[in-house]
């Protein structure tokens, strides 16, 4: 970015961070984060979670914003240039600033600014990390290295053997295998750590075992359900069942056993297999799967058009093993529109309850087709909803604001 550039965006962080808060905001909060069209989950769930009458939240983001609409303050984040974060409102100004952490290359750049200006006195340094797996965060952040990399990961875990490779082979929850979060708690010093789920919080807390640090503590949040989703109405045009995978294809999301389920599923009811995601179309050419009649590829839709084919299937099949303590935005969404999930009773997704059917990890074609069949006839309709009513983001944001106002009188 040259410099006129950076300057026309600085100023209009400017004009952004001047306009006053909506009335009853009491709290002022700061987010670090990346924000669409970034191609992470982790982007949308700072924009449409963070939104509330109680604080004006100042997002942070990189990348050229100018053509954003300016925000007034609550319940839109007020957004503003990553190069502005210590510049454009004094840091102690904030109750609190926040930092959202996964595990990608989007989120080097925040850590980055994080690191260099977040102050070590006045609001509360809070991290919000959305899995428990950092690799794909630190291979960027070495630049790529792999000898760096693995100078990073020797210095921070000694009592640790294991191989570069490693850190990038797929680990269940009894793994050694260093997962990266003890070098973010050195190099970001939070005050607290906020995960989505009980099981996230476990694997955090596995990682640190025999580290002589002091880690900050750990509370267990939860990854919210969106209410007042507004589908984009699509015309179908198959006739029969439709079941949805959506987000991305790949390693650990048991492509197999969905397609074979989907086989047996066609064999007693015309059934389409609707796909749909970030890069999905890439994968599908790879492996033939655009060329099955029965399978639906829909290559990286945006927002209102992938809520509109998750309102089209009749149920959704979301299988994931080993995890990394990660939550779903795309479950949560079919929850949100009432649609029923079959998952893996594994990680993150053993917490929804009876809100899904859940298969064992492993589970084969077969037990996956009787899921999907119990999910089609009978679907959990009642769990769906009392589920996503106390997990809605009024519900989650109810326990961020008790959250900051009991570490505000720890403090």
């Amino acid at each position: 970015m040259n410099v006129e550039d950076l300057e026309r965006l600085l100023e209009w962080g400017r004009a952004n961070a001047a306009r006053p808060p909506a009335p009853g905001a009491d709290l002022r909060l700061a987010m670090l984060s990346p924000v669409p069209p970034a191609s992470t989950g982790i982007a949308n769930f700072a924009e449409t979670f963070f939104r509330s009458g109680d604080w004006r939240l100042d997002l942070y983001a990189p990348g050229d914003l100018t053509t954003r609409a300016h925000h007034a303050g609550p319940p839109e984040p007020c957004l503003l240039p990553l190069r502005g974060f210590g510049g454009l409102v004094p840091l102690e100004t904030y109750d609190a600033v926040l930092l959202q952490v996964g595990n990608s290359s989007h989120h080097a750049e925040t850590l980055g600014t994080w690191v260099r200006k977040a102050p070590d006195r006045g609001p509360r340094r809070i991290i919000h990390l959305h899995e428990a797996q950092l690799v794909r965060l630190w291979a960027p952040w070495c630049k790529g290295n792999p000898w760096q990399l693995s100078r990073l990961y020797n210095s921070y875990y000694p009592d640790r053997s294991f191989g570069v490779m490693n850190l990038f082979m797929p680990q269940d929850e009894h793994s050694r295998v260093p997962r990266g979060i003890r070098p973010l708690i050195d190099l970001a010093r939070p005050d607290l750590i906020v995960v989505n789920s009980a099981f996230c919080a476990d694997l955090v807390r596995r990682d640190l075992e025999g580290w002589d640090q002091a880690a900050p503590p750990i509370h267990q949040l939860f990854h919210p359900v969106p209410g007042g989703l507004a589908p984009e109405a699509l015309e179908i045009r198959q006739s029969g069942r439709r079941i949805g995978h959506f987000g991305t294809l790949g390693d650990g999301k048991d492509v197999q056993a969905t397609l074979g389920a989907l086989r047996k599923l066609q064999e007693r009811c015309p059934t389409t297999l609707v796909l749909a995601g970030f890069n999905v179309g890439r994968y599908a050419r790879r492996h033939g799967l655009d060329q099955l009649p029965w399978v639906e590829v829909h290559d990286s839709p945006p927002t209102e058009v992938l809520l509109g084919l998750m309102a089209s299937v009749d149920a959704g099949i979301q299988l994931r093993h080993p995890t990394q303590g990660e939550s779903s935005g795309v479950v949560n969404q079919m929850l949100g529109l009432g649609k029923p999930m079959v998952v893996t009773r594994s990680g993150s997704f053993a917490e929804l309850g009876d809100a899904v059917i859940a298969v064992p990890p492993g589970a084969g074609a077969d037990a996956v087709a009787e899921a999907a069949e119990h999910a089609l006839a009978a679907p959990p309709t009642d769990a769906i909803r009392a589920y996503a009513a106390d997990h809605d983001t009024t519900a989650f944001q109810r326990a961020l604001l008790h959250l900051l106002d009991t570490t505000r009188r720890a403090r």
